[in-house]
């Protein structure tokens, strides 16, 4: 039987940027201080009306309104993001947490012990298995460590980044087909079948975004690539000026069914598009 250990896996300090626990994350949530009176702050009231309070609050100052509408600064790399707004008690937000196969963040150190997220295998490696529940499993240790990692502070781990405090909002999984090996991308995929392809996200989906509190979601799936996307560089072409023609049977049965089943099964709450 294929067995997952989901067991914290320690690295050295050197191998990852490691910072001490501490209240960093403080900074890192909306509604503290004086804006605690603040009506989107106020959990009494429904969600449609505190988010229009916000909005309103945002046409303050239209300069605001841009640095919300991208994960990173320039769409990605340094610097980190530049979304925070004091003036309205808004801290930065990543909306980038890679999670493909654990928790791509840097580690944290509490008394004298480093602790580091678990690095499972690759996505690839899942599709052989044809296990839906170790895929649950995986997904319910990413969400748990996501939290985790978020409270003590923890930053991204790469500095291409910027190492921003890492958000609850995850860039994964990856549910794209596996139908090039000369695609870079290959190990992030379960398989090159729709199907297994929508197993995996469900499984994932599931994992990561249930909790006993099913008011709330623990983190947020964000399905990618939508859709067809299978190109990153070759011969001159890149996603960014390669122009995929696919036809609408193409679509139906094969790049479709697996963002389907993680949306409608899984309840996936987040999709990325490819550029």
């Amino acid at each position: 039987m294929f067995v997952i250990f989901a067991a914290a896996f320690l690295f050295k300090p050197s191998a990852s940027k490691t910072i001490p626990v501490n209240n960093l994350t403080v900074t890192t949530r909306a509604c503290q201080g004086k804006f605690l009176s603040l009506p989107y702050c106020d959990t009494s009231l429904p969600l449609d009306q505190r988010v229009e309070d916000f909005i309103q609050r945002l046409w303050e100052n239209a300069s605001w309104i841009p640095p919300q509408l991208t994960a990173r600064h320039g769409g990605g790399g340094n610097p980190g993001p530049t979304d925070a707004i004091p003036e309205l008690g808004l801290p930065e937000y990543d909306w980038g947490l890679n999670c493909i196969h654990g928790v791509q963040s840097g580690c944290v150190s509490s008394g004298g012990k480093v602790y580091c997220p678990t690095s499972f295998m690759n996505p690839v490696n899942f599709g052989a298995t044809w296990n839906d529940s170790q895929v649950f499993i995986m997904g319910t240790v990413i969400a748990e460590e996501t939290r985790a990692l978020w409270l003590a502070g923890a930053q991204e781990e790469s500095s291409w980044s910027g190492r921003p405090h890492i958000g609850l909002d995850l860039w994964s999984p990856n549910i794209n087909l596996n139908r090039d090996p000369r695609w870079g991308r290959n190990v992030e995929v379960a398989s090159e079948d729709p199907l297994i392809n929508g197993r995996f996200g469900v499984g994932y989906s599931e994992g990561v975004q249930k909790g006993v509190d099913p008011s709330h979601l623990k983190t947020i799936v964000t399905l990618k690539h939508w859709d067809a996307y299978s190109l990153e560089n070759s011969d001159g072409y890149t996603r960014n000026n390669f122009n995929a023609i696919v036809s609408p049977y193409a679509l139906a049965t094969s790049y479709l069914p697996a963002f389907r089943a993680s949306i409608k099964e899984g309840g996936a709450a987040g999709v990325m598009c490819c550029k």
